[in-house]
């Protein structure tokens, strides 16, 4: 069964029917004749709630981020949700970049000694700065852009410098007044900001030079600084503007002093907002309004909280019961809670089982506005493989990753048996020996990994590279080929038959042991015993010996009637059917009474008396009712459109258990990719 990436463009529910009316799913048909029937809805597979998001920029009218199924980075606009591509930032790796505000719908981003400014909202307005260019052995970190990316402010070995960013791509040195001598001091950044319109610069006395460390408010179009004489101890803070207020974090909450106080050179105490009593660490904050928002964690194994608190006093509101932050391996830069900017601050935030990227913004009552711009369904899971064996039904998923390779996941739903899982679908993610299981070279489609159903040990998986194929059973040694070109044909509950590189191997997994068969051919394994195709017009039956240490014993010949070597075979139960190709012939042979008797070709799938097969063309999902030796009643099961790109969508959109009268097909109206 072949697993192939990029077939349908979202899970569906499945349709579950046995194939013949009166059969119990997952058990041998107990009757003979009748109408195909519905046995159950399986609904689509979730693997998460809610899928991730990375909210980078928190511009005026929209914000930059990057969404799990979503390709590389999308602008969305706050007022009507439309997403804007940016393929310009393609080849940006998240991994140490920092994402600036840089007023207005600018974005920056640093990575090493370049910084990019544009304007996601308009295509074109892009401009590298080469910050190398400014020579000598000097740090080149930027800390803060503004001024709608007309500034930056970038620490250099000697302390900060403010930059004009030209639209040439140049840049002009901005001359800060107001600041200390820097023969004797170091003007330094305190900390990475989103800057408004200005940022704050640590003036602090070089060895040997007495004076006092202070803070600096400096405007970033003039330059001009203003020493913020309320921030104190100037030596254990770092002060940042957020809204309209110079903050630093202190003892239990958060201090600031308004801007305005700072700029007319007034002396103020700093009004000391306190986190709400029990709230625990505090991981991240802004200013919205008048609100301090917070994002609190109780403990390492509670779930971050975001409370707004009043500065002027008063009890706090819990405006989100969960909070999701940002990947660690983000530039230092970012805010792991809170992104900021003009337009407010942004949160991933809800509860534990809804999420939603929302837009923090100040109230006209002196509240906090809570707005989801982003709603965050569950990940678009693509059931990539379907197939069914002894009443269990198995989904193999693609599950896109925020910020990482697509992964794949394994949904399997019991059909039969006893208790409460019976129709329960539990899902996982695969693994490789404890790595995640990665799609290879196929020549199908661009990428696959291979899975087959019925061995007592579990799914088989074949995994590719350029030049090797391992072919394994989660929880046991694999076997590894030296060609790609390997596949697993199929498996019952004891031995695995597997081709690889034009030859035929036999592996039972539980023994560790495999032997050679010969040149591939059509074969099947079915109830320890192995079908395979010998001569033109032959197949053979043989059982395998436990621990295969010798070849299996011949048992039964039979004849197709046919001049070709069959390329294909598959047993259900009493019943043999072969094929020639897809162009045919193709035949159906009753090992319980000797008759012969030919089919349509092209792919399709045995069961106990009855063959299911896929019409391209109409899009038709057909059964034939063989159980009487000869052609019988086709009756439509469902219509589907063919997955894109499929020849043969076998154990893709549709599966048959061999073992039952059970029949597995998608239900969806998504659309075909």
């Amino acid at each position: 069964m072949t697993f192939r990436r990029r077939l349908r463009s979202g899970s569906a529910a499945l349709v579950v029917a046995a194939a013949i009316a009166g059969a119990v799913p997952g058990h041998a048909l107990a009757v003979t004749s009748g109408t195909p029937t519905e046995v159950t809805t399986l609904p689509a597979p979730q693997l998460a709630a809610f899928r991730g998001d990375m909210p980078l920029v928190a511009g005026a009218s929209g914000f930059l981020h990057r969404e799990q199924g979503l390709p590389g980075y999308t602008w969305t606009d706050y007022a009507s949700g439309t997403d804007t591509p940016q393929p310009q930032l393609t080849a940006v790796a998240l991994t140490n970049t920092n994402f600036f505000s840089a007023g207005g719908d600018h974005v920056a981003y640093q990575n090493d000694a370049t910084l990019d400014v544009g304007d996601p909202t308009l295509a074109g307005s892009w401009v590298s700065y080469d910050l190398s260019s400014l020579g000598g052995t000097l740090l080149h970190t930027v800390v803060a852009v503004g001024a709608n990316g007309t500034r930056a402010l970038v620490r250099e070995t000697g302390g900060v410098h403010l930059l004009q960013l030209n639209a040439d791509g140049t840049v002009t040195e901005v001359a800060m007044t107001g600041l200390p001598s820097s023969t004797d001091y170091i003007n330094d950044a305190v900390a990475y900001q989103s800057a408004g319109d200005y940022v704050t610069v640590r003036s602090t006395p070089k060895p040997g030079v007495t004076g006092t460390t202070a803070f600096y408010l400096v405007r970033l179009d003039t330059g001009a600084a203003t020493a913020a004489t309320a921030v104190t101890p100037p030596s254990a803070v770092a002060p940042t503007v957020h809204g309209d207020y110079l903050t630093w974090p202190s003892n239990g909450g958060i201090s600031l002093v308004p801007v305005a106080d700072v700029l007319a050179g007034r002396t103020v105490t700093p009004t000391q907002v306190l986190a709400p009593a029990g709230s625990g660490m505090l991981l991240d904050y802004d200013v919205v309004g008048q609100q301090i928002v917070m994002v609190t964690r109780a403990s390492s194994s509670a779930p971050p909280v975001l409370n707004a608190v009043p500065i002027a006093g008063g009890p706090a509101t819990q405006l989100d019961a969960t909070v999701t932050g940002l990947q660690p391996t983000l530039g230092t830069r970012v805010h792991p809670y809170l992104p900021q900017g003009p337009g407010g601050a942004l949160v991933i935030g809800g509860t534990s089982t809804s999420q939603a990227v929302q837009r923090l913004t100040a109230a006209t009552d002196g509240s906090v506005n809570v707005t989801a711009v982003r709603q965050l369904p569950p990940p678009a899971e693509t059931t990539a493989t379907l197939s069914m064996a002894h009443g269990q039904v198995r989904q193999v998923l693609t599950v896109p990753q925020l910020n990482a390779a697509t992964r794949f996941a394994m949904a399997t739903t019991p059909l039969t048996g006893s208790g409460s899982t019976i129709g329960k679908t539990t899902t996982g993610y695969l693994s490789d020996g404890g790595q995640p299981l990665q799609a290879g070279p196929c020549a199908v489609d661009a990428f696959c990994v291979r899975e087959t159903d019925g061995n007592s040990y579990g799914p088989v998986y074949t995994t590719t590279t350029a030049t090797s194929a391992r072919v394994f059973i989660s929880g046991l040694s694999p076997e590894t080929f030296s060609s790609p070109d390997t596949r697993v044909v199929d498996a019952d509950s004891e031995f695995v038959l597997i081709d690889s590189a034009g030859s035929q191997y036999l592996w039972e997994p539980g023994q560790s042991a495999m032997i050679p068969l010969g040149s591939a051919s059509g074969a099947t394994v079915w109830m320890g015993t192995l079908w395979r195709a010998t001569a033109p017009g032959q197949i053979q039956a043989s059982t395998p010996h436990t621990g295969l240490g010798s070849a299996p014993t011949l048992q039964r010949t039979i004849s197709t009637g046919a001049s070709c070597t069959p390329s294909e075979v598959q047993v259900a139960q009493h019943w043999l059917y072969w094929s020639c190709g897809s162009s045919g012939p193709a035949g159906v042979y009753d090992l319980a009474t000797n008759v012969k008797f030919s089919v349509d070709a092209g792919p399709v799938l045995l069961g106990d008396g009855y063959l299911v097969r896929h019409d391209a063309a109409n899009g038709e999902l057909r059964l034939t009712d063989v159980h009487a030796d000869s052609v019988g009643a086709t009756p439509v099961l469902a219509t589907f459109s063919q997955a894109a790109g499929a020849s043969d969508d076998r154990g893709i959109d549709w599966t048959v258990d061999r073992t039952s009268g059970d029949v597995a097909y998608t239900r969806t109206t998504s659309s075909t990719c």
